[in-house]
């Protein structure tokens, strides 16, 4: 949050002496403002240039929203994993710095206004999307791999057939590949 803090005091400072180097704004608030001494420039200004420009602060709370917004989507933090699960599960894998970071950006607020709840749902629903991807990564690659045993198998055993992916021509079939077993009058199908 002290980071925030300082991007914010920094960016105001910026918006009345638009011509002051960024560093040299940096350095005379924490000389001059007591409330921003011991804020954390450092990281403010890595914050100042992974923000745009139009997160200008002017309304605090949604400044500070958004710029998060673009932090987590930029980032990807390991507890992101938990949007899904909501704001309880989510609030038990933060640091203490970043649970003030989301309180102080109205996010953890009792009865949430509908722009909150839709910034809540487009990052549960982002990482469903990105699980969802990682899942059907996984299982295509475990497919390709159960084909080539298949195609191994079936070369030990003689059989000339080949493995069919069903999986990747319909989803739906309850199988993702199709193969051959010695039978008593020549290959026959199995499915796997």
């Amino acid at each position: 949050m002290s980071a925030f803090v300082a991007l914010i005091g920094l960016r105001r400072y910026l918006n009345d002496y638009p011509d002051t180097p960024v560093e040299e704004a940096a350095i005379s608030l924490q000389r001059s403002d007591a409330d921003l001494a011991a804020a954390d420039f450092v990281s403010a200004l890595r914050l100042h240039e992974q923000l745009v420009d139009h997160v200008d602060f002017a309304d605090p709370i949604a400044g500070l929203r958004e710029g998060l917004g673009i932090l987590i989507e930029t980032n990807r933090p390991w507890w992101c994993r938990f949007f899904p699960y909501g704001r309880q599960r989510l609030a038990t894998a933060l640091t203490q710095d970043e649970l003030q970071t989301f309180r102080s950006a109205g996010l953890f607020v009792h009865d949430p206004s509908a722009e909150v709840v839709e910034w809540w749902d487009a990052f549960a629903s982002m990482m469903r999307t990105a699980d969802d991807e990682q899942k059907n990564k996984q299982g295509r690659h475990g497919e390709r791999l159960s084909l080539d045993y298949e195609r191994v198998r079936l070369a030990e055993l003689g059989i000339s057939e080949e493995p069919k992916w069903v999986a990747l021509d319909d989803n739906s079939a309850g199988y993702d590949i199709q193969s051959y077993d010695i039978a008593e009058y020549g290959p026959k199908n199995e499915t796997h």
